[in-house]
């Protein structure tokens, strides 16, 4: 690609200058000898990373909402500690996610990573994140073993390993257990209810979504897509089923 813009390059380890090549073949071998040596590094770090997760003393770069990392440990942020208790309180409440996601937007409510409004899947990963009752849950998502790595949810391909006591707790347990039987019987309610297919991708809304089906208290409902994300990007109001 860059020899069609005119381009060379210069591999000052390999001595391999691209100018002056009347063959490929030394390039390619070169190339091969180095994805090697990459998968063969990936693979000793994969290793190495699965190692202290079964010990339970790995320790994640990133870390999540109401958390920061300081000396090796999660410390507990306390202005984001106090919007987590909020969410579980509000969801053990009554509340649902998307009214949750709007009531932490109409305060103010501190966000991460640059996003400019609380969105019904961040409340949601919240909710079921066992990081806030202390534990940690390691290899949710693994990254493939060939070039090009892929990162991919963990759907039963690779081993997971509960680990207790990681770091301090926000949520009481008994509160997040309450939260996660919500979510089950929700889910249960959801894949039950019988949905007017005839309706599916047949509703559109002015803002040039479509709408789709939703249970609010056991109720169908039909709304947009772009609302249930942010609703100050859409006004549009739900349809009841009926």
């Amino acid at each position: 690609l860059l020899r069609e813009y005119g381009v060379t390059v210069l591999f000052e380890k390999e001595n391999i200058d691209t100018a002056y090549m009347s063959s490929e073949l030394l390039l390619a071998l070169s190339g091969a000898q180095a994805q090697e040596e990459s998968l063969s590094i990936s693979k000793n770090m994969r290793w190495s990373a699965e190692r202290r997760m079964k010990s339970g003393t790995y320790l994640s770069s990133s870390t999540p909402y109401g958390y920061e990392l300081k000396d090796g440990a999660f410390h507990i942020v306390e202005s984001e500690a106090e919007i987590v208790r909020l969410i579980f309180k509000s969801f053990l409440s009554g509340m649902g996610k998307k009214a949750i996601a709007d009531m932490l937007g109409e305060m103010g409510a501190p966000k991460r990573f640059g996003y400019e409004t609380w969105r019904i899947n961040t409340v949601g990963y919240i909710l079921t994140n066992e990081r806030y009752i202390g534990d940690a849950l390691f290899q949710k998502k693994y990254t493939t073993d060939t070039l090009p790595f892929v990162k991919k949810r963990n759907r039963g391909e690779k081993a997971q390993y509960y680990v207790e006591g990681t770091n301090p707790p926000i949520i009481p347990k008994e509160d997040f257990e309450a939260a996660q039987e919500l979510i089950r019987q929700s889910r249960i309610t959801e894949r039950s209810r019988p949905v007017s297919r005839p309706l599916t991708r047949k509703i559109h809304c002015p803002c040039g979504a479509v709408y789709t089906s939703i249970s609010v208290n056991g109720k169908p409902y039909w709304g947009c897509k772009t609302h249930d994300l942010d609703s100050k990007k859409c006004s549009a109001r739900r349809l009841p089923e009926k």
